[in-house]
């Protein structure tokens, strides 16, 4: 458990910290975040644990790219918040939470769609371009001449 950045009361479980925003203390009522060095630790593991999947798993050219990394970060955080739960801390929230999770889920479809509509405009271009190569060069005659 962690303790509470405003009453000090150990308070929140893991399953208050993976949240995104923020979590309300039970004992207090102040909002709490993870701090600025708690989420850098998480993000830059996180961070390499995907480069390295994406690395050894040859997903860089892959249209899957964006569904996977998504899939890993929206997975990956929270366990990796679990884990690390000893070493983070806690800072008082500025403000309320900015998104919740109806939100958040309604953001990332939005992004994988646009992600499937840029996906889909860069290979019918790099299909287009590959037909207008194949019309345009010269073909070159290869059976033998007889002398």
């Amino acid at each position: 458990m962690l303790a509470c950045p405003a009453c000090r009361k150990r308070t929140f479980t893991r399953h208050e910290i993976s949240t995104l925003g923020g979590a309300k203390c039970p004992a207090c009522g102040q909002l709490a975040r993870l701090d600025s060095m708690s989420r850098a630790l998480v993000a830059c593991t996180l961070a390499i644990i995907l480069w390295s999947l994406l690395l050894y798993g040859n997903l860089f050219y892959s249209g899957f790219l964006f569904v996977f990394s998504a899939i890993v970060i929206v997975v990956g955080w929270p366990l990796l918040l679990a884990i690390a739960m000893p070493l983070l801390g806690l800072e008082k929230s500025p403000g309320g939470v900015y998104l919740d999770r109806r939100q958040s889920i309604a953001m990332l479809a939005l992004l994988i769609l646009l992600a499937i509509g840029i996906d889909g405009l860069l290979s019918y271009r790099s299909d287009a371009d590959k037909a207008d190569a194949d019309t345009m060069s010269p073909r070159v005659d290869t059976t033998p001449v007889k002398k």
